[in-house]
């Protein structure tokens, strides 16, 4: 099985300071089998250096040890492929038709919409706390995630 975090998973997982959601996504990856591939894409990448050149000073050291350590743990790092854009397309203009969302909404989630586009493109399950994800997988029967702090 594949997982692919999303970039609040990975902020719980590398903040020891989130206590008990912190101590449960590291359960959760602590039980996967060898087999499974422990993936995030190079959309939550972006994020994090984002965050990174917006920090405080103080906080700074903090995001550049996630970002080395995503880069070091994970077994895969997708990146955005052509093949993605049409998946991506198709389930934001349903998402936007089904919703009935405003266009400043959707802007909101394109990074959430193209991380769950990458996950059926890749036949991964996307691990993230985003509740539009609970709408995608209610209207793309090939989208699967899970929220591992429920």
């Amino acid at each position: 099985m594949r997982y692919l975090l999303d970039s609040d998973a990975i902020n719980i997982l590398y903040d020891d300071q989130r206590g008990k959601h912190h101590e449960i996504i590291h359960r959760r990856i602590s039980q996967l089998r060898d087999e499974d591939e422990l993936q995030t894409s190079v959309l939550v990448l972006f994020e994090l250096e984002y965050s990174f050149f917006n920090a405080p000073d103080n906080k700074k050291g903090r995001i550049r040890n996630t970002i080395s350590s995503v880069l070091y743990d994970f077994d895969a790092i997708l990146s955005l492929d052509r093949a993605i854009a049409p998946v991506f397309g198709k389930l934001k203009a349903i998402l936007k038709k089904e919703k009935n969302l405003t266009r400043k909404e959707m802007r909101k989630h394109n990074i959430d919409i193209m991380l769950a586009s990458s996950a059926i493109s890749a036949s991964s399950v996307l691990i993230g706390t985003d509740s539009i994800y609970m709408d995608i997988s209610k209207l793309n029967s090939a989208f699967r995630f899970e929220n591992w702090l429920i």
